[in-house]
């Protein structure tokens, strides 16, 4: 489902943040191009957002725990002709990750919000988790000197993958292109997708049953209300439910379950993503989830397919759940905007999730309870997807890869390693800090400089009935406009002129909480406020140096 934090202001205004042209190259939007059947959605169907409810407020019944069926085909419809790889490409991960001793101070900040010299950046009361056991295999060289003893690394050393929970309600022709997208990624095994269906819709088991898929129906009680809240609630609860069913009667064993909702498409190392991961989420007591998306990875702001990035908003959008956070969340589940309620500080207690900055996920749908065909053009038409089928990861021997060392981009977003890269770009000498706006517009300044920071000082939080400041910054740029989505401590990072020029935009408000960068700007470097973008020409958002660099070749959609 999309249900964004301030979605309904944003359809009450123009939505001016992507212009969407013809067709046009891009290395990546289109995974839904691997096949003829990935042709971008009608638009038909009345499902709740990603397709869970029906529009009317109608439900599906009262009662039981809901019906297991086994489909035993053993055939499937054939598959479309897999992709042609792309050229080989000279593109090469880091061979370790960056450590550094750096000992910074955080940012204190008087009443004009100027930064000025304080505590500690990130007191370890911040972090309400402790290590876990396997923290001590990510020491000094990246080595794993010992096998781990996690649950995650016990489970995967005996040879099984994570399971796929796939949540759908009633768009048969969507759920048919993502199973057909699903199991052409590397790895994937039919008995190891369990579908977790939203009422009796016979199109949508007439499909799964054609895949020979595992299938348990929900009798998901009748809600009253807009058609909004219908959904809010209707998907809120299946969710809880397609969770305790996995764990509970799917899969006893699995200690993680990867959830996926009928409207996504996949990149071929999707499960490769999430198995290469899985060490720095059971290690790292700062991340509690890994998701495969990416909100503010747009074909115009990624560059590198490898690279990995770290968020304190929740993602969602093919995401893994471990069976520990679901102990720990699953009692209090909410009734509605299950995910609105994962972004609260009650929920996350600080933690962050890992995510590609490439998406290896496709959002395809444009119809439902939080979506419409303007957001879709808007935020999800011309989001990258990793395509390429040469791209691969690392996975240590003890969590049951050929590897001997944690893989070197996975490492790099382990917290300190995170943060070490992000500290010693701000202080590079050769790394530009913006004093004047129309610096940016100019494409001279991808050829005097690779790294450039930008200082902003803007409201992550606005109260209600408060303006959004850091939507005129949201325009210029082209990112969501949420101060939070997509941002690691108040710095979004991306890439600008056709991926020739790195951009740090570093927000100083306290609002940011602990942890922020503002204490490393340098006393002469400019702050922008959000009223000097208002009427500024947004940065061109083409792509066409990424895909010539890359070597990779896709379409955008209208």
């Amino acid at each position: 489902m999309i249900d964004n934090d301030g979605l309904k202001e944003q359809h009450e205004q123009e939505v001016s943040i992507l212009t969407l042209q013809t067709r046009r190259p891009s290395f990546a939007v289109g995974v839904h191009q691997f096949a003829s059947t990935f042709a971008s959605s009608d638009g038909n169907g009345d499902g709740h957002g990603h397709g869970h409810g029906n529009g009317n407020g109608n439900g599906h019944g009262h009662g039981n725990d809901g019906q297991f069926y086994l489909n035993k085909h053993p055939l499937s419809p054939p598959l479309p002709p897999p992709l042609l790889p792309p050229p080989p490409r000279a593109l090469h991960p880091p061979t370790s990750f960056e450590k550094s001793q750096v000992q910074l101070k955080s940012t204190s900040v008087t009443e004009d919000h100027t930064p000025t010299s304080g505590s500690n950046l990130l007191p370890a009361s911040t972090l309400t988790h402790e290590p876990t056991a396997t923290a001590k295999l990510l020491n000094e060289n990246n080595l794993y000197k010992n096998p781990s003893d996690g649950k995650l690394a016990t489970f995967m050393r005996s040879g099984s993958s994570f399971p796929i929970l796939v949540l759908t309600h009633n768009r048969p022709h969507l759920l048919e292109k993502t199973l057909t997208s699903l199991l052409q990624v590397r790895g994937i095994h039919r008995d190891r997708i369990f579908i977790a269906q939203d009422g009796h819709n016979p199109a949508v088991l007439s499909v799964v049953r054609k895949f020979g898929l595992k299938v348990d129906i929900h009798e998901n009680p009748k809600v009253n209300g807009p058609p909004w809240k219908v959904g809010a609630v209707k998907i809120a609860r299946h969710y809880k439910w397609s969770f305790s069913r996995m764990f509970e009667v799917f899969d006893r064993e699995t200690p993680a379950a990867i959830v996926v909702e009928d409207d996504l498409l996949f990149s071929p190392d999707f499960l490769e993503y999430f198995h290469a991961v899985a060490p720095l989420v059971e290690s790292d007591p700062t991340l509690w989830a890994a998701s495969s998306w990416n909100d503010n990875g747009f074909d115009y702001l990624v560059k590198d397919p490898h690279m990995l990035k770290r968020t304190g908003f929740f993602p969602g959008l093919g995401w893994c759940m471990t069976r520990t956070l679901w102990d720990e969340l699953g009692p209090k589940w909410p009734n509605e905007h299950w995910d609105h309620w994962l972004r609260q500080p009650e929920q996350h207690q600080g933690r962050e999730v890992v995510i590609p900055s490439m998406p290896r996920v496709y959002h395809n749908g444009i119809k439902g309870t939080f979506m419409d065909r303007k957001t879709h053009n808007a935020y999800f038409a011309r989001i990258a997807t990793n395509r390429d089928p040469l791209i691969t990861w690392k996975i240590p021997w003890d969590y049951g890869g050929k590897s001997h060392r944690l893989d070197p981009n996975v490492g790099m977003a382990e917290g300190k390693s995170y943060r070490s890269r992000l500290e010693q770009m701000i202080k590079n000498p050769t790394t530009h800090h913006v004093m004047v706006l129309s610096e940016l517009q100019s494409q001279n300044i991808a050829d005097t400089t690779e790294t450039i920071v930008l200082w902003i000082n803007v409201n992550v939080n606005p109260r209600a009935g408060m303006p959004h400041n850091f939507k005129p910054i949201a325009r210029f740029f082209g990112v969501w406009h949420e101060a939070r989505r997509g941002a690691h401590r108040g710095v979004h990072e991306f890439w600008i002129h056709g991926g020739r020029c790195h951009v740090l935009l570093v927000n100083v408000h306290p609002s940011v909480g602990p942890g922020g960068f503002g204490v490393l700007r340098p006393s002469k470097v400019n702050i922008f406020r959000h009223d000097i973008f208002r009427g500024s020409t947004p940065l061109a958002k083409g792509a066409e140096g990424v895909v010539q660099g890359l070597g990779l070749v896709g379409f955008h959609e209208n």
